[in-house]
């Protein structure tokens, strides 16, 4: 048992001063409620006198010293951090630039092409809203074909136009290369669990994270066989996928994706490192690790737990492995996997890849062909022609519906009243010498069916005699009278 002194001297009522051995404190309350002031911190003490009941609250000056939330070793304390490092391969041109490997100035060419699908899609989506401004009855829904059409046509183009079709003829030393690598990349993926590691940081706080000096950022990834869109073939590559690259193993070269563009280098420029690394497991622990032993999550420099921390718990200590690519002209990748073992084949694999010698050996590509160019071209003229006879077909219908507009406008809304007729007609003796009535020709007489709207076409007695109105049989035989030509 260590060592305690207390001793509490009363100097105001409700007013203490206290001395032990971290230091000098005053309180000031009475029994129930107290508010201490120390070194350290403010306590609040709240209870119940004579129950045992009673609740206590610290709050230290400087919460870096007491922290009671746990803090996890995937999110580092940014204070306690002194260096940071993000694990990111560089830009797809940046290695193709400075890459030895033959695919690179393919891939690059191919790269540079640009896309059918977004001036596809623009064009299309004008046609369409035209079409649906115009309010027709078939208009729209030829123009939505055609847009469906158009873009699914353009998206395959647009893979076909940026890839390769890579064909193998593997013989000899590099056929046993290309299965070995195949077959021990299963090892690596049977584990289970695998990481990609994405920040790696040193931290001086080596008090509050288990003793460790380092702190990961990772991520869950799963290991897969696939082959990224710019090739072309029935071919199955080992795969490590992460969040932001994917990188592709190929028996004479490595194939990088990152930022939707793909780069290619040899294995005579890749930088492989296969370890085992111990790593303080702070969430669920995989059932085929290795622990190696136990640590606290707040630690003293003995290796004791800090008493100070509430909820200081022991944390697995794991062996992992952990393999590194890395290259001079910008490949990063850092992937860690829970048992150690599974990726020792797989590194002496790489390993023989590395070896000068090899890249003549494993030389498996036998052609790498680039897309043709006609049947883009083939698109682009009949797009064209399709597009400029759709729009001819909207302008057409929009001078129709402007001329049908200004016909409603210029059509009268009712026929002439009585009144109307006789001022037509004429009072003797006071529209004589004002105006002059010409008698209408045999033409102006004949009315015109096909020209002249209903309303305004002439009357006969034979139309007259049969209204049954009298009203509206006398204002029609008085139009008549107005329309008969005068000798």
């Amino acid at each position: 048992m260590g060592f305690r002194f207390r001793k509490s001297v009363r100097i105001l009522p409700g007013v203490r001063l206290n001395f032990s051995k971290s230091g000098t404190s005053v309180s000031i309350g009475t029994r129930g409620l107290r508010y201490t002031v120390g070194t350290k911190g403010t306590r609040t003490t709240v209870g119940l006198p004579g129950t045992g009941i009673s609740w206590t609250e610290h709050r230290p000056y400087k919460a870096s010293k007491h922290i009671l939330h746990k803090p996890t070793a995937s999110q580092p304390i940014p204070h306690r951090v002194t260096t940071e490092q993000k694990i990111e391969s560089a830009s797809a041109e940046t290695i193709n630039a400075l890459s030895i490997s033959e695919l690179a100035p393919i891939l690059a060419a191919i790269q540079k092409r640009p896309r059918f699908t977004p001036a596809v899609v623009a064009i299309c989506s004008l046609i369409l809203l035209v079409a649906l401004a115009l309010n027709t009855s078939t208009l729209p829904s030829i123009s939505l074909l055609f847009a469906i059409i158009s873009i699914f046509i353009s998206a395959l183009l647009d893979r076909y136009r940026r890839s390769i079709k890579v064909e193998y003829t593997v013989e000899g030393t590099a056929q046993i290369i290309s299965k070995t690598l195949a077959e021990t990349f299963l090892d690596i993926r049977s584990c289970k669990a695998t990481w990609a590691i994405a920040t790696i940081a040193s931290t001086s706080d080596w008090k509050r994270n288990a003793g460790a000096s380092k702190l990961n950022e990772r991520e869950a990834i799963y290991l897969q066989f696939g082959k990224p869109t710019c090739l072309r073939g029935d071919i199955s590559l080992p795969t490590i996928k992460t969040a932001k690259q994917e990188i592709y193993f190929l028996p004479d070269a490595l194939l990088l994706r990152t930022q939707g563009s793909v780069a290619a280098l040899t294995y005579q420029e890749l930088s492989f490192e296969n370890a085992r690394v111990n790593f303080i497991e702070e969430k669920t622990t995989p059932p085929d690790a290795v622990i190696l032993g136990n640590t606290w999550r707040f630690i003293n420099k003995d290796g004791s737990p800090d008493r100070r921390f509430n909820g200081n718990r022991q944390i697995p200590i794991c062996q992992y492995g952990q393999m590194s690519f890395r290259s001079a002209n910008g490949l990063n990748c850092i992937v860690q996997y829970s048992r150690h073992a599974a990726a020792e084949r797989f590194a002496k694999a790489i390993n023989i890849l590395q070896r000068p010698s090899s890249r003549i050996e494993a030389k498996s590509i036998t052609s790498a062909k680039t897309p043709k160019a006609w049947p883009g071209n083939l698109f682009l003229i009949c797009f064209s022609i399709v597009s400029l006879f759709l729009f001819v077909l909207l302008m057409q219908e929009s001078s129709l519906n402007i001329e049908d507009e200004s016909a409603r406008r210029i059509t009268p809304s009712s026929s002439p009243s009585r009144t109307n007729h006789t001022s037509k007609m004429g009072i003797p003796g006071e529209n004589q010498g004002r105006s002059t009535i010409s008698p209408p020709t045999r033409s102006q007489a004949t009315p015109k069916l096909t020209t002249e709207p209903p309303e305004v076409r002439k009357k006969t007695l034979a139309e007259c005699l049969t209204i049954s109105d009298l009203d509206a049989r006398t204002d029609c035989f008085e139009e008549v009278h107005a329309n008969f030509p005068r000798q």
